[in-house]
């Protein structure tokens, strides 16, 4: 996969991976914090999104491992309403709220919740705006 994410990264465009625990998968995961930050200590140019607050489901690992690593290393929403509040917010903390994209993974977990999750979190509101868009928005080159 090297040829191709150095082809992601000279064409300047953000990719994105499923990472930890899948429910259709359940004994297979494809991506471990561990896993993702090899790739990225390969390609530290690279923009990477990765799902579900960086590992569905091995959120402590991610806590552990992954949050603060350096580049352009995001961590999406999707399908984290599971995920602890203290936990996610020690996530962002660590990992920087300027990192964090909103995502719903719906119809699999519900958009309100994940939501009402992010505002529920200890940080600036110019923060939770950022990351319900602001961080998309920059990423994409929409503003």
């Amino acid at each position: 996969m090297d040829k191709i994410y150095d082809a992601i990264e000279k064409a300047d465009l953000p990719v994105i991976f499923h990472s930890g625990y899948d429910c259709v998968s359940p004994d297979l995961i494809h991506s471990t914090p561990e896993r993702a930050l090899n790739m990225i200590k390969k390609h530290p140019k690279l923009k990477v999104i990765l799902a579900h607050l960086g590992a569905n489901m091995m959120w402590e690992q991610v806590r552990d491992v992954l949050a603060g690593v350096d580049g352009e290393v995001y961590f999406d929403t999707a399908f984290t309403s599971m995920c602890p509040d203290d936990l996610m917010q020690a996530i962002v903390e660590k990992h920087g709220a300027d990192r964090i994209l909103f995502a719903s993974d719906c119809p699999w977990d519900s958009s309100y919740l994940i939501k009402e999750k992010i505002l529920r979190l200890d940080i600036s509101e110019d923060n939770k705006d950022k990351i319900l868009g602001g961080n998309a928005e920059r990423l994409l080159g929409l503003k």
